[in-house]
């Protein structure tokens, strides 16, 4: 593509309102290949669905304009066979859902089931990062939390957003308590800090 023909489909997506265009191609290079009559009527069809801010949910996932609407609608249409209550406000909170098939969702579910986790379709509305996860990761993260002598569905939450260091850590220390688990975390956190404070310098 002649670079002339990128920059006006820069401008046009940013007529759109989308306030970061570049960011919104790099992650998705698809996007350069649809037309700007294309690109509007799906921002359209993510707001008769039911997305209040079409503009910012394609912008946290750019992805999602290349589903035509009635690839959306059956999506949405399986989570709610499910048993989500609010498939909107699941997807609005973690767009990225939407890139998921219905059998790997199921999957997943099937995996926090397996650990013992009493609602998971409700554990997945309320925190959709976790449904979100890999299968393996979601997998290693129910195990760490199964083996806590004072497990709670609150640590699957928080050990799910730990980066992969951090949960292979816990998951070969075979940690049983939440406070063994703590000390990967605050260990990694101060890590960081300190890698933050190494690049900034004097």
């Amino acid at each position: 593509m002649r670079p002339e023909r990128i920059d006006a489909k820069i401008s046009g997506l940013r007529n759109f309102g989308f306030v970061t265009p570049i960011k919104m191609v790099e992650r998705s290079p698809v996007l350069l290949g649809l037309a700007l009559d294309t690109v509007s009527a799906r921002i359209s069809g993510l707001r008769d669905l039911g997305f209040a801010d079409p503009i910012k949910l394609a912008e946290c996932a750019p992805s999602l304009l290349n589903y035509a609407a009635d690839t959306l609608k059956a999506k949405i249409s399986d989570l709610r066979d499910l048993g989500v209550a609010d498939p909107i406000g699941m997807i609005e909170r973690y767009p990225t859902l939407l890139n998921s098939t219905v059998d790997t969702i199921k999957a997943k579910l099937s995996v926090l089931v397996s650990f013992g986790f009493a609602d998971p379709v409700k554990l997945a509305e309320r925190y959709p990062r976790v449904i979100a996860s890999s299968l393996e990761r979601l997998t290693a993260c129910a195990e760490i939390v199964c083996r806590l002598d004072d497990r709670e569905s609150r640590h699957l939450i928080k050990i799910v957003y730990q980066p992969q260091t951090v949960i292979d850590a816990a998951h070969a220390a075979e940690c049983r308590t939440w406070l063994e688990v703590r000390k990967f975390i605050n260990d990694a956190n101060r890590e960081r800090r300190s890698k933050k404070a190494r690049k900034v310098g004097p």
